[in-house]
């Protein structure tokens, strides 16, 4: 304990005070009465050198016998002079005996009942005045102290022994129960109240209950000497140390998460989001966890553990679980869904930042985004995230959506029978708000955010995509869509217009205005009856030139972000000679 580290240090300090006390009080208090009771011979005399002789301390034996010669205490110089200080300081205190003598004696000098603080007349003064039986009952209630602070070692280990929290012998028989629920252990009630608190000043002496169970288990084979209530206590600490480590780990990355979440949002809207929040708002404040994130010197039952290591492991795994959660739910989300995904990795990025400032250890976030998205075997060019974007854009974003030149984006008209919705992954079940952005209300504010991307794919969308895919990924999917293009000519294109070829009639005359324009229409759908009677004009032909035209218009929207992406990266280069200027990215 923190106790017996510092005994060493404090031990040599207090024998040093105590014998200074001791001194001070048999030279300086006593000594003007030992020389009065002296000089007149009173009966006060015999007793009051007996307590010089026993506790005085002197520099030599030549100043030991001088002070204890009645004639030099008769002398006018020992009168005038001041013997608070005629001791040499050192750490030698008096003995157990002595100690035990100097306090009976001075207790029955001082007390109201002695002789000697009694007047023997009623105008004469008591041998002890009332000055010095003051200070005589002050050292004898101080000293009361001498005798634990002189057996440290037994008195630090008496204390540090907290074992009676647990071992509650007296409580089973009134219960009439063999053993008591986890629930109901005096440490894990502690332990449980601190972890409830959350990030509070408390937390930081989560840890100090779990003392509790070393002090028993010592008890227990020490003094007891059961083998079967050191095998309790063992698996008692086993579960309550698995249930602290998956408390703990929860409530710290839900702490970072939530602080990352808080980080990314637009300043003006953390007040009102903290006042509704108290999760966010403990966020914002003091990181009451970063003592126990670099706790490395935690001893339990004599096994000394790495809690910082353990944690760390833990925190991974979390990591990469909600990367993998932002993964599916893309997944199972149209290709829109990417700006949610790109704030979740965002989300994910810094808040592996802010846990590596506590765990150092922890791997690298793009070995954890590799893992996660599939993208670690060797000479992998597909991902997860590649697959889901490549899938959509082809199979659902260019058959079923339509490109809008003004808005430059990609509107979703209603479905018809020949542009099915396309089949997608289920999203996770029941996903732990920590592992998404936090909180509840942070999660319905991100997808309010989403939202407010638009209902069509544009060019906010294409940055996105271009922020999680990277520019490697990006080239992918281009070069996927040019393949796609480039197969739509020979194979379906070419024999559509050779079709629409043979359907057009061989020639066609254009009609005189005196029809009108109702006569000159009916004379267009005349002639191309047979085409429009072509049962896959829609389905097939316009569908196919839809499906091209909306491949163009994709390939140049990823251009324009890409070009956008570069020309920001071009702007950030220095000037020639000069430093590079500093750039706060987003991610």
């Amino acid at each position: 304990s923190a106790l017996r580290r510092a005994e060493g240090r404090a031990e040599a300090l207090l024998r040093h005070s105590i014998h200074e006390q001791t001194q001070a009080f048999v030279h300086g208090a006593l000594g003007p009465t030992t020389r009065k009771a002296v000089k007149h011979d009173k009966p006060l005399k015999k007793a009051l050198l007996g307590l010089r002789g026993l506790a005085a301390d002197f520099p030599s034996r030549e100043a030991r016998a001088e002070g204890m010669d009645e004639a030099v205490l008769k002398s006018k110089e020992f009168k005038a002079g001041d013997h608070a200080h005629d001791f040499p300081p050192r750490a030698a205190p008096p003995a157990m005996t002595q100690l035990w003598l100097l306090r009976s004696a001075v207790r029955a000098l001082s007390d109201d009942r002695s002789l000697f603080a009694q007047k023997s007349s009623l105008l004469a003064e008591p041998d002890l005045s009332r000055e010095v039986a003051k200070e005589m009952r002050s050292f004898y209630v101080q000293s009361a102290h001498f005798e634990p602070l002189l057996q440290l070692s037994a008195t630090v280990e008496a204390l540090s022994d907290v074992s009676f929290l647990w071992t509650r012998e007296f409580y089973l028989e009134l219960c009439d129960v063999v053993q008591f629920p986890t629930s109901m252990s005096l440490p894990w009630v502690l332990t449980e109240h601190v972890l409830r608190q959350r990030n509070t000043p408390l937390m930081p002496l989560l840890l100090a209950p779990l003392g509790v169970y070393n002090c028993c288990a010592d008890a227990a084979l020490r003094q007891h000497k059961q083998q079967h209530l050191y095998a309790e206590i063992e698996g008692e600490l086993a579960l309550v140390f698995e249930q602290v480590l998956f408390t703990l780990s929860e409530q710290v990355f839900a702490h970072c998460k939530t602080r990352a979440s808080l980080m990314l949002l637009d300043p003006a809207r953390l007040g009102g989001i903290a006042a509704a929040d108290d999760g966010a708002a403990q966020a914002l404040g003091r990181n009451w966890y970063a003592p126990l994130l670099a706790e490395r010197t935690l001893v339990l039952l004599g096994r000394p553990i790495d809690l910082a290591a353990q944690l760390t492991v833990r925190m991974g795994a979390m990591l990469r679980s909600s990367v993998d959660i932002a993964i599916s739910r893309f997944e199972s989300k149209e290709l829109l869904a990417v700006v949610e995904l790109q704030a979740a990795l965002r989300a994910c990025r810094l808040t592996h930042v802010l846990l590596r400032e506590g765990l150092p250890d922890l791997d690298e976030f793009e070995e954890v985004l590799a893992e996660a998205n599939e993208a670690v075997g060797f000479l992998s060019f597909s991902s997860r995230i590649l697959d889901k974007a490549t899938r959509d854009a082809i199979d659902d974003l260019l058959p079923n959506c339509a490109y809008r030149q003004d808005a430059v984006l990609f509107d979703r008209p209603p479905p018809t029978a020949f542009t099915p919705p396309p089949e997608r992954d289920k999203a996770p079940r029941s996903t732990p708000p920590h592992l998404l952005f936090g909180t509840s209300p942070l999660n319905a504010e991100y997808a309010m955010l989403a939202a407010a991307a638009g209902t069509g794919f544009g060019p906010r969308h294409a940055e996105a995509l271009l922020e999680v895919l990277g520019e490697a990924g990006m080239q992918a999917l281009s070069r996927a869509l040019s393949e796609h293009l480039a197969a739509l000519l020979p194979h379906s294109l070419s024999s559509y217009v050779l079709a629409l070829q043979e359907a057009l009639p061989a020639e066609i005359k254009q009609p005189s205005h005196v029809y009108g324009a109702a006569g000159c229409l009916g004379y267009y759908e005349a002639k191309l009856l047979d085409l429009r009677g072509y049962e896959e004009l829609h389905s097939g032909v316009l569908h196919t030139f839809r499906r091209l035209g909306n491949g163009v218009a994709l390939v140049r929207l990823l251009e324009a972000a890409l070009g956008t992406r570069s020309t920001f990266a071009l702007g950030q280069l220095p000037i020639e000679g000069g430093q590079p200027p500093l750039v706060a990215a987003a991610t």
